[in-house]
């Protein structure tokens, strides 16, 4: 959507598993430059080896891990995981034009699986956005995700 309609090409998937959106964008129609980060060594093995694209191993949380500039960052089923999604999502607003994220959207702070450090309803994962640097484009609930696409108020 991104690409399509503000010519946002350039993206970077933080999270990027097994470089499932590298090869969606591999066979798409519109040209892009995408590079994707993983902290899984086996992610991005199989990236390369199932998928045949690249997923570098960066641990992009780390202070000194500099993202440069891009069109659209992607983050999906990834805030959930991290100390300090607020402060991740601002430090992003610097980097990108635009930000796709992504977030079960069933769970509480009672019922959510172990990995995850945050759970959000809609309301709370729009505040978690617009709180932090962007205005939000269109928040979608997608059986039991949430997907929001924000631009940025920083760039």
């Amino acid at each position: 959507y991104a690409a399509r309609i503000y010519q946002a090409r350039k993206v970077v998937d933080l999270g990027a598993g097994d470089g499932g959106l590298q090869e969606i964008l591999k066979y798409d129609q519109q040209s892009y430059d995408a590079i994707g980060y993983d902290l899984i060594p086996n992610n991005c093995k199989r990236a390369k080896e199932q998928r045949g694209v690249k997923v570098e191993l960066q641990d992009v949380l780390k202070d000194d891990f500099e993202l440069g500039l891009f069109d659209t960052a992607v983050v999906t089923e990834f805030l959930e995981h991290i100390l300090d999604p607020h402060g991740y999502v601002n430090k992003l607003s610097y980097r990108a034009k635009f930000l796709v994220v992504s977030s079960p959207s069933n769970e509480t702070k009672e019922s959510h699986y172990d990995l995850h450090l945050w759970a959000w309803d809609m309301f709370g994962y729009a505040q978690l956005v617009s709180n932090n640097g962007w205005s939000i484009l269109n928040h979608i609930r997608v059986a039991p995700f949430q997907i929001l696409f924000a631009k940025s108020k920083n760039i």
